[in-house]
């Protein structure tokens, strides 16, 4: 998941196995609603721009081609 979500950009990477963590985390966020609605943002656009029809069309396209290219 890091090569997805940046933490605090796009995302935030938590410790799953720690629920304190995981509490702190939603408190920090319930405290500040601009960071949250900051991330929110960050995140909406990234998948927008990064896994759109096109893109994922492309990126299919590419590896089907590189498949035909190795027979």
């Amino acid at each position: 998941m890091p090569n997805i979500i940046k933490d605090g950009e796009t995302g935030f990477l938590l410790k799953s196995n720690n629920p304190k963590h995981i509490a702190d985390k939603i408190i920090e966020l319930l405290n500040k609603p601009e960071l949250l609605e900051k991330v929110s943002k960050n995140a909406y656009n990234y998948v927008r721009e990064n896994f759109s029809y096109e893109k994922t069309l492309q990126a299919w396209q590419k590896i089907i081609k590189e498949i035909e290219v190795q027979k």
